[in-house]
């Protein structure tokens, strides 16, 4: 049986795409008084959701799946030389575990990405406590 039976899941009204101008989305919302631990949180995003924050979300649209989550065998990707020279040429990028991404630099790059690339929505300008409550919280 599946830990996400018991989960209760609310549905937004229809808003816009924001993958396609030219149609209308719905977006699923865990029960944010749902019980979360690692195996539900694994088992949601296999299913296709995903977090901001403390909100637990996937699109779901009757009448099209062009923003489904896909999920990619990497181990069995062949990759073409391009694609080789590209991972060599990163080969120092090192990724690492930190205790907090609550820093006054974190948030300036969420600043930045927000500018560049959702300076049109409703996320625009960016503030402390969007950053907080988008990135921070629920991250522990």
């Amino acid at each position: 049986m599946s830990l996400l039976n018991h989960i209760k899941l609310y549905a937004t009204n229809e808003h816009a795409c924001s993958y396609d101008n030219n149609k209308q989305a719905t977006t699923l919302f865990v029960d944010p008084d749902a019980e979360m631990n690692d195996l539900i949180y694994r088992e949601l995003t296999d299913v296709g959701f995903r977090r901001s924050g403390k909100h637990f979300y996937r699109p779901h649209c009757r009448s099209c799946s062009d923003c489904i989550a896909t999920r990619i065998p990497v181990e069995q990707i062949n990759l073409t030389k391009r694609q080789k020279r590209i991972i060599k040429k990163n080969s120092d990028v090192k990724c690492q575990q930190v205790d907090s991404i609550n820093t006054d630099e974190h948030y300036q790059l969420f600043e930045q990405y927000i500018a560049r690339r959702h300076s049109d929505g409703d996320m625009y300008p960016a503030t402390r406590e969007q950053y907080q409550e988008f990135l921070v919280d629920g991250n522990d």
